[in-house]
């Protein structure tokens, strides 16, 4: 009941300076990219109401996964499969985009995601990421990790992804606004 009321509050509070994502446009950017980088078929780990389905272009065919920790008992997500991103239930070689949006830091075994990722995309295919990297904890328990640039590469090397452009989102300036905004948040309450 508390929790309901909390996360109420904070969707009002988003487009206020008490909400940490005051300041973040990810969303909107990678709205913006996603039908330009998806095709084929979309698998969208982490899914949760399906908003990348929106987003994408005609020719696609989405598949949305979610696990049932946080899909369900957070989420209330609706997926077309509930799995975990380190056993996915597909073929291999079956997947020309998968979209992993801010999840890999929720993922106890982010390691064994990364080569499942490798193992169902088909050569040539894409792998469209995004992950805090300044972030207080949220979903909690269920929150692990947090990798800069250099470790997320290092771990796509490691199960034989070839990184494309790795680019942070938040410049100096977003930073020490997110940070503030997390401070005024906190305060708040």
């Amino acid at each position: 009941m508390a929790r309901n009321r909390l996360r109420r509050w904070l969707d009002q509070a988003r487009h206020t300076p008490l909400h940490p994502q005051w300041l973040m446009t990810l969303r909107d950017t990678r709205r913006a990219s996603l039908a330009g980088l998806a095709s084929g078929v979309v698998l969208d780990i982490g899914c949760s109401d399906r908003w990348a389905e929106k987003e994408l272009g005609a020719g696609c065919r989405y598949i949305g996964l979610d696990s049932i920790a946080t899909g369900v008992h957070i989420y209330d997500a609706h997926p077309d499969i509930f799995a975990d991103a380190g056993d996915l239930p597909l073929k291999s070689n079956s997947i020309d985009t998968v979209i992993l949006l801010e999840v890999m830091e929720h993922l106890h075994e982010p390691h064994l995601a990364m080569k499942e990722i490798a193992r169902v995309l088909k050569p040539g295919g894409t792998l469209t990421f995004s992950m805090p990297f300044l972030y207080p904890v949220h979903d909690a328990p269920h929150d692990y990790q947090r990798y800069t640039i250099h470790g997320l590469a290092r771990e796509m090397q490691r199960v034989g992804l070839v990184p494309g452009p790795i680019t942070p989102t938040l410049g100096s300036i977003e930073t020490a606004g997110l940070i503030t905004c997390i401070a005024l948040g906190a305060t708040a309450m």
